[in-house]
C-alpha cells in the first residue's frame, strides 16, 4: 500500500497525522431494501449544487452515465441533527472501470461542501478529499485496490480526518476548513446502471472508545 500525502493547500509539506479512537452515539443506517426510486427516497436530501442519487436494485447509484468529480451524485441524511464530530460508511458493490464513490461527512445545507472517502477503480486507489463551495481538492491518496464488498469508512474528529477501508485506517489528515454538516453518501460513476454503494450507516461521535467498525 502506497499512500501520498497532501499538506495544506493540496502541498506534500507540512502534512500532518493523527490517530484518534472514539465512540459512537447517534448511528443511523439504510440498506436501501425498497422500491427503485429516482431520486433517492427515504431521509435523503441532495446536496447543494450536486447531482441527484437514485435508488436502483437495493442499492445507490447514479442518475446519469458519466457524473463525476463535482459533477458526482451527493445525498445526506435529513432526518437528524448531527455533531461535528461524525462519521459515515458504506459497503461496495462494483469494481468496475470508473468507480468513484464512498461515504461522506460534514455536507452541508447550503453549499456543495463536504468530506470523502472515495474507491476510483480506474487507477486502483482511495482517496481523501473535500468539497468546498464546489472546489475539490485531494487531501491523501492511498495506492489500494478497491474490493467488491469494502466497507468504506470516513471519520471527522475535530481537525483529524481518517479514512478506514474494512476497519483498518488507511488515510488520516489535518484539516479545519468544513467544521459542520451531516454524514451521507457520493455515487461518481460512468454507468449508472450499475448499483454502486449499499448499507450505508451515520453517526455523531462522543467520547473516548473504540473506533465503530
Amino acid at each position: 500500500m502506497t499512500v501520498i500525502n497532501y499538506g495544506p493547500g493540496g502541498g506534500t509539506s507540512g502534512a500532518k497525522t493523527l490517530k484518534i479512537n472514539a465512540a459512537a452515539s447517534t448511528t443511523v443506517s439504510d440498506d436501501f431494501n425498497r422500491a427503485n426510486s429516482n431520486p433517492l427516497s427515504g431521509n435523503w436530501t441532495t446536496v447543494p449544487g450536486a447531482n441527484n442519487l437514485q435508488l436502483l436494485n437495493d442499492a445507490v447509484s447514479t442518475t446519469a452515465d458519466n457524473q463525476y468529480g463535482t459533477s458526482a451524485a451527493d445525498a445526506y441524511w435529513n432526518a437528524n441533527t448531527f455533531s461535528s464530530d461524525q462519521g459515515a460508511q458504506a459497503t461496495l458493490l462494483t469494481t468496475e472501470t470508473g468507480v468513484y464513490s464512498g461515504p461522506i461527512v460534514r455536507a452541508s445545507s447550503s453549499t456543495l461542501t463536504y468530506y470523502a472517502l472515495n474507491s476510483n477503480t480506474t487507477n486502483n486507489m482511495y482517496v481523501l478529499y473535500k468539497v468546498l463551495n464546489g472546489v475539490e481538492t485531494p487531501i491523501q491518496v492511498v495506492y489500494q485496490t478497491p474490493q467488491i464488498g469494502d466497507v468504506i469508512k470516513i471519520v471527522a474528529i475535530g481537525n483529524t480526518i481518517n479514512g478506514y477501508v474494512n476497519g483498518v485506517l488507511i488515510a488520516t489528515q489535518i484539516d479545519s476548513d468544513i467544521t459542520g454538516g451531516s454524514p451521507g453518501i457520493e455515487c461518481s460513476q460512468v454507468n449508472a446502471a450499475t448499483p454502486t454503494l449499499d448499507k450505508w450507516s451515520g453517526w455523531s461521535v462522543v467520547g473516548a472508545g473504540t473506533q465503530p467498525s
